[in-house]
């Protein structure tokens, strides 16, 4: 599970860096003016991690914002699709196993109403803010790669494109 998630982690930086890649692109004639008029490589960087990761927050808000109430309503129909068409396992299994199920708290049968209000869709504030911590990394990250490649050309082959394409 682990390795999926570093996998996971490192082609969300390659996939955004190429996208960020060609945003950047569209404004190297800007970063070409900056490095022409003196400004530090680092304090370059910084702004556009910066833009992007505004950009990023708000979007991230607004997609915890409307994604909540859908994934609730989502869940609570696949619980009650699965529970209309769940069948009783109870009738297969013998007397003696039963009982032993029954007296460990297997059994119990909850109407479909019961489980559906004991059913909890919810962010835990810890969830939340590891997503949110990934995903502010991953974005940074992201923005970083191309734009030292981008600040480490003069200021003459950023301005006539003569290595970008």
């Amino acid at each position: 599970m682990r390795q999926a998630s570093w996998f996971v982690f490192f082609a969300a930086i390659l996939i955004l860096s190429l996208v960020i890649t060609l945003n950047v692109r569209e404004r190297r004639h800007e970063i070409g003016v900056y490095l022409t008029l003196g400004d530090k490589q680092q304090r370059i960087i910084k702004q556009i991690v910066g833009e992007t990761l505004v950009i990023a927050i708000f979007s991230i808000l607004i997609s915890f914002v409307i994604a909540t109430p859908f994934a609730l309503q989502i869940s609570q129909n696949m619980l009650m699709d699965n529970l209309i068409v769940q069948q009783p396992i109870w009738q297969n299994i013998d007397a003696q196993h039963y009982s032993l199920l029954r007296s460990s708290g297997f059994g119990n049968e909850l109407s479909v109403a019961e489980a559906i209000e004991l059913f909890n869709v919810s962010l835990s504030w810890s969830v939340t803010s590891t997503f949110v911590v990934g995903s502010m990394l991953t974005i940074a990250l992201s923005t970083i790669i191309p734009m030292l490649y981008l600040t480490s050309l003069t200021p003459k082959e950023l301005l006539l494109n003569s290595k970008i394409g």
